[in-house]
């Protein structure tokens, strides 16, 4: 792990010395993101400096003490956007909200596609939980995808187009690779002390919130699992988790289900471990490595 040093050691100039803002990419309760920069605070800039290096987690590059009084990161630019700018392109580009029509439920990516999701989300999971950090907000606005040649070919066009999104060719049928996925941590990430090794209070997004967080009561990294599986269950299905905690049947893979047992279950004691969602056979079938 790299040696951590203070906001003011890193952060040696300017934002507008080293980088021009293109224009602004989403923004959220905890900040704004930008073509460029990530405006939020000294905590997240702790916790994501503890996690560099690793694979599947947003690389930080570098960070910077403007005169504004904020704290702007500067991360990896991910071509594809998020997950749900992926989901929402998907949707668009297959006709499902001409008419004004309600689309029937069916998944939100092809099988694979939802595998290496889950493989590099888990991947992320298990060097957060080995620092003793706990995300606290795994959803699909946080996880995010690069795609390397649409990328440098995005890079070649002008800046107006550019501010349009991503330019994605729609005639390549590409599955996606592990190793193009990220997690982000947007400020609700915390630290799980030794003394005490549970978090309180309602953090995260409630669709995806375990149900220990829901009903206030202390909880730890196997939140973050019980999240891991709602996302999985969505992007199976297009729907959200039935209020019993049970799968859809529209999953009807054997292991798919038996994968989201394991994530799902409602005592947190049961769930699996970020690694043994690595190691399920479901995982194993699609995803070549991990």
């Amino acid at each position: 792990m790299k040696k951590q040093t203070r906001l003011g050691e890193a952060c040696c100039c300017a934002l507008e010395e080293r980088f021009e803002v293109i224009h602004v990419l989403g923004s959220g309760s905890q900040g704004r993101a930008s073509g460029s920069l990530q405006t939020c605070i000294r905590h997240e800039i702790d916790m994501m400096r503890a996690v560099q290096g690793s694979e599947n987690v947003l690389p930080l590059h570098s960070c910077f003490d403007n005169s504004d009084g904020f704290a702007h990161l500067i991360t990896q630019f991910c071509s594809e956007g998020s997950l749900l700018d992926i989901v929402l392109r998907n949707i668009h580009s297959q006709g499902q909200a001409k008419g004004g029509k309600a689309a029937t439920a069916k998944p939100l990516l092809p099988e694979p596609d939802t595998a290496a999701v889950v493989a590099s989300v888990a991947n992320a999971l298990v060097v957060y939980h080995s620092h003793g950090l706990v995300h606290r907000d795994v959803k699909l606005e946080n996880v995010f995808v690069h795609d390397k040649v649409i990328a440098s070919d995005t890079a070649r066009t002008c800046s107006s187009k550019r501010r349009n999104g991503p330019l994605v060719n729609s005639s390549k049928k590409k599955l996606l690779h592990k190793e193009d996925i990220f997690l982000a941590d947007f400020g609700v990430a915390d630290l799980l002390a030794p003394q005490e090794p549970v978090l309180k209070g309602h953090a995260g997004t409630p669709m995806y919130m375990a149900p220990e967080v829901l009903q206030g009561r202390p909880y730890d990294h196997h939140a973050d699992i019980w999240s891991l599986g709602v996302l999985m269950h969505l992007l199976l299905t297009g729907l959200p988790l039935p209020a019993h905690g049970k799968p859809h049947p529209l999953v009807q893979d054997y292991g798919a289900w038996d994968l989201l047992l394991g994530m799902l279950s409602c005592n947190p004691a049961d769930r699996l471990t970020a690694e043994q969602v690595l190691s399920h056979g479901w995982i194993a079938t699609w995803v070549s490595s991990l």
